[in-house]
């Protein structure tokens, strides 16, 4: 087994799905490894030759760990991980792009997961405007969306200023919970989104218009729009979860859960890569 250091110690208060990874993983390694918690801007004294696994949270600009040119550093999970020019991943052995997962703790265990049939809302949004021309143009195309359908839709929308307010954790878990689709519009500076792990872990569809090519979005049971064309890809996009063919797509959410979302699949999936690596 490994030593896990979770430097702030502090995941128990925000998400703890990053925590619940690294301690799994921990289990599952020898302790010729150490498990490294750290947020991206903080320094680590590496104490003794031991081969390091750090679990580096970034600030969302997809940048390079301070450790990075670091040898001891033997593999980085990296949220927010490293793209080129053009959006696509960095090719690097050592660095494992990681979920960012759901941000409100143990979301999925407040409420039954509803049958999607059962579900009131056709599509829900509820989230902060950061002003910086992304969800901007969100905002505008939903609104224009909204004022020129009227009635076609069953949805729930709030906006926000600032990040986890507008309702509480309990009534946002029902909310997803009781929606068929959740558009999950870029942040301020990154495609990712802890509402498109969210979405999921309680059922609803994510809706997106572009996604980093990870290897867990290529996995995940997700849906693509154009803002502007919210009303189509909605229309086509809900006609077909309701359709015999579109019941299929719902294994893949279940799936996408089981695997994915759940820290001990995913310490065994990072522990198979590393040997894979030869790491």
């Amino acid at each position: 087994m490994a030593e896990l250091i979770d430097i702030k110690n502090d995941y128990e208060i925000g998400s703890r799905f990053l925590f619940d990874v690294a301690k799994e993983l921990s289990l599952v390694l020898d302790d010729e490894y150490r498990v490294v918690i750290k947020y991206d801007w903080e320094e680590y004294n590496f104490p003794d030759n031991k081969k390091h696994v750090i679990f580096s949270t970034s600030r969302e600009i997809h940048d390079h760990p301070i450790e990075f040119e670091d040898k001891r550093v033997a593999v980085f999970f990296h949220n927010y991980s490293i793209l080129d020019r053009w959006g696509f991943p960095v090719e690097d052995k050592r660095i494992i792009p990681m979920p960012l997962g759901p941000f409100v703790n143990d979301i999925e265990k407040k409420v039954d997961i509803k049958a999607f049939h059962e579900r009131e809302y056709d599509f829900c949004f509820m989230g902060q405007l950061p002003h910086t021309g992304t969800r901007d143009k969100f905002k505008r195309c939903l609104d224009k969306m909204l004022e020129e359908t009227g009635n076609k839709f069953k949805y729930f929308v709030k906006y926000t200023d600032n990040f986890n307010t507008g309702l509480s954790h309990e009534e946002y878990a029902h909310l997803l919970n009781n929606s068929k689709v959740c558009l999950c519009p870029q942040g301020a500076t990154s495609n990712e989104t802890f509402r498109f792990f969210e979405a999921i872990s309680l059922g609803a569809f994510p809706m997106v218009e572009l996604l980093p090519k990870f290897w867990y979005y290529e996995l995940s049971p997700v849906f693509f729009t154009r803002w502007e064309s919210l009303d189509k890809y909605l229309s086509k996009t809900l006609n077909f979860l309701n359709s015999e063919d579109g019941s299929k797509v719902l294994n893949d959410l279940i799936d996408y859960n089981a695997k994915v979302l759940n820290p001990k699949w995913l310490a065994l999936f990072f522990k198979q890569l590393m040997s894979e690596r030869n790491i």
